[in-house]
């Protein structure tokens, strides 16, 4: 028998102390960011809990919140190729002018099948009158003239629309 040693050598040592440790801070970072995701849910779950309050500039992330405001239907936007139960369609993206805050929120008022002519867009009626929206606060936005998001919102109460191929930012999420 022969007695071989092993010596692995500079290299390859460098090379295993290098990706092993690399891996452990890799480990560390993903429970750290499970972590901080936990703490996400839990705020999000805590504050769907509670009583909607009405929106205003100091209103929070996910907190529930009530506004009163007027669809702008001139200014109505249709994101094209949204996908919901494998039918290709539009998400219907509608301005609201907020009473509460006087500034423009973005309700998503849900999804349309796409229909067989991709260039005859779908008609959406909207009412004038005012509409009261029930939702959770989304994401500050950093559009021109644009205020607080909604996330699953409703409106109570009683055009013209534009198409895009590219997922605006978060909006206002509409349920009928």
């Amino acid at each position: 028998m022969s007695k071989r040693r092993f010596n692995p050598g500079k290299r390859l040592t460098f090379f295993f102390i290098f990706f092993s440790i690399s891996f452990f801070a890799l480990g560390v970072w993903q429970i750290e960011r499970g972590q901080a995701k936990s703490k996400i849910l839990s705020a999000y779950e805590k504050a769907g809990d509670e009583l909607p309050n009405k929106l205003s500039s100091g209103s929070f992330k996910w907190q529930r919140v009530v506004t009163k405001g007027y669809f702008d239907a001139n200014n109505q936007v249709l994101l094209d190729n949204v996908i919901n139960k494998g039918i290709a369609g539009y998400k219907v993206l509608t301005p609201l002018i907020s009473e509460d805050t006087k500034k423009l929120l973005l309700v998503d008022r849900g999804w349309l099948p796409a229909g067989n002519d991709r260039g005859k867009l779908p008609k959406l009626d909207i009412s004038k009158d005012e509409v009261k929206i029930f939702g959770s606060q989304g994401h500050k936005r950093t559009i021109p003239g644009s205020g607080s998001g909604l996330t699953g919102a409703q409106f109570t109460g009683p055009g013209c629309c534009s198409m895009i191929h590219q997922r605006p930012l978060p909006t206002l999420r509409y349920r009928s």
